[in-house]
C-alpha cells in the first residue's frame, strides 16, 4: 500500500495526516510506503509510535508549488496525481491513499485509473477534506474555468476502483444532497486524533480560562472573538480570553485585541507546544463561519477534543453530530449574545461542578472513538 501526500508541504496537516497514516498501517496489517515531501514526511512519523515508524517506508515526491494561476495549477496537480496513480501500477500496488485532494488531483486520478487495464489498476481512494467547500462556493461562468473547479471534478464519472473519502459523516450527507451521483463511491472515515493529551490535574489557579484556537481569521471567526471578549470584560466578569494560533504579520488590528489575555502569534506554534497551550485552558469558544465550515472538516475542533477541553459555540453541524453521537460536549449558543452570557455567569466553581465534569467525559469518549486505532476498522 502506498500512502501520498500530493499537496502539502512542511507543517500543514501534520496531525490529520499522521492520523490517517497511523490507521492505515493498523487497516493493513504491514508496511506502507508513506510519499511526501521530506519536511511533512518527518513531522509526521515523529507524532506515531515507535511500532508504526518501524511499518513505515519513505517515499520521496515533491508537491508542486501552491500558489499559482488556476488553470497552471490544476495541470500540476493532474500530473502529480496521474504519474502517483501509475507509479503505484508498475510497482504492483494494490493500494494507493491520496491524503488530499484538489479538483485536479481528482481528476488526474480518474483518467489515470481509466487507462489502465483493470487487471493492473490499484484501488485509489482520495481524501478530501478543506478544498471541499469549494463545491458549495461560487461558481466562475467562463466554461472553461467550471470545467477545472471542484464541482466539475466531483461529478465526473469515476472509473471502479476510485473511492473519494469524506472525514464527517455530516459532510458526507450534505455532499450527496448536492451531488447524487457521488454516492455510489463515496465513503466516510472518522477525522482521526493521532494525539490524546492528559488534561491539567489540578486546574491553574486563577479565573476561567477560555480560547480561540487556530488561524487568527474572519472565517474561523477571530473578529466575533474579539468582540465576545469586550462584550464579557466591560461586564466585569474576570473570565480569561486567550489565543493559541497565530495570525500573520500586519493582518491584525490591534486596538481589537485589547481585552485579550494573549494574543496570536506571529508564526504557527510547534505542535507540542500548541496543544501544552490548549490543554492549559478551561474552555475553547469556537465562533467558526457556519455557512464556510458546514462542509469542512475543522482541524481545530478535534485538536480541541485531543485535549479534552469542552466547547462554547455557535451553531455547528458537527458539533451537533458528535453530541448526538457522544452526549453534550459543552454549551452550544444561538448567537453572540448567548455566549456572552454564559461567560459572563462563568465561575471557577462551574468548572468543578457535574455539568463541567459530564462534558469533559463526553468529550473523552469522543477522543477514544477517534484514536487510529479505533478509526482503522472503518479504513479498512
Amino acid at each position: 500500500m502506498i500512502i501520498a501526500e500530493p499537496i502539502v508541504v512542511g507543517d500543514e496537516h501534520v496531525a490529520v495526516n499522521a492520523g490517517l497514516l497511523w490507521a492505515g498501517v493498523v487497516a493493513v496489517g504491514t508496511a506502507v510506503t508513506f510519499s511526501a515531501e521530506a519536511e511533512h514526511h518527518g513531522r509526521i512519523v515523529a507524532l506515531l509510535p515507535s511500532e508504526v515508524q518501524a511499518r513505515v517506508r519513505f517515499g520521496a515526491i515533491q508537491p508542486p508549488p501552491r500558489h499559482r494561476r488556476h488553470a497552471a495549477r490544476f495541470r500540476d496537480d493532474f500530473l502529480a496525481a496521474w504519474r502517483l496513480v501509475h507509479r503505484a501500477a508498475g510497482m504492483g500496488e494494490q493500494h494507493l491513499l491520496l491524503t488530499c485532494a484538489l479538483p485536479g488531483t481528482l481528476v488526474g486520478a480518474k483518467l489515470a485509473l481509466a487507462t489502465l487495464p483493470a487487471r493492473r489498476r490499484p484501488r485509489v481512494d482520495a481524501v478530501v477534506h478543506s478544498a471541499l467547500e469549494q463545491a458549495w462556493g461560487w461558481r466562475s461562468r467562463n466554461p472553461l474555468r467550471r470545467a477545472l473547479d471542484m464541482t466539475s471534478a466531483l461529478s465526473m464519472t469515476a472509473p471502479d476502483g476510485f473511492r473519494l473519502v469524506v472525514l464527517e459523516a455530516v459532510i458526507a450527507d450534505a455532499l450527496i444532497a448536492k451531488l447524487p451521483r457521488v454516492a455510489p463511491h463515496l465513503r466516510v472515515v472518522d477525522f482521526p486524533i493521532v494525539e490524546t493529551v492528559a488534561p491539567p490535574t489540578p486546574r491553574r489557579p486563577g479565573p476561567p480560562r477560555v480560547g480561540f484556537l487556530g488561524r487568527a481569521n474572519r472565517e474561523k471567526g477571530f473578529d466575533r472573538y474579539c468582540e465576545l471578549a469586550d462584550t464579557v470584560r466591560a461586564r466585569g466578569a474576570e473570565v480569561e480570553f486567550h489565543v493559541v494560533g497565530h495570525a500573520p504579520v500586519g493582518s491584525l488590528n490591534h486596538e481589537a485585541l485589547r481585552s485579550l489575555a494573549t494574543r496570536p502569534a506571529e508564526t504557527p506554534l510547534e505542535r507540542a507546544e500548541f496543544l501544552a497551550r490548549v490543554a492549559d485552558l478551561d474552555l475553547v469558544v469556537m465562533l467558526h463561519d457556519e455557512a464556510h465550515y458546514a462542509h469542512t472538516a475543522s482541524g481545530v475542533l478535534l485538536d480541541a477534543v485531543a485535549t479534552e477541553r469542552p466547547l462554547v459555540n455557535l451553531p455547528n453541524v458537527m458539533i451537533d453530530h458528535l453530541a448526538t453521537r457522544h452526549g453534550d460536549i459543552g454549551h452550544p449558543c444561538a448567537d453572540l449574545e448567548g455566549i456572552a452570557d454564559f461567560l459572563a455567569a462563568l465561575t471557577v466553581d462551574d468548572l468543578d461542578g457535574e455539568r463541567f465534569r459530564r462534558w469533559r467525559a463526553n468529550v473523552g469518549r469522543v477522543a477514544r472513538s477517534r484514536h487510529p486505532t479505533a478509526v482503522a476498522s472503518g479504513l479498512a
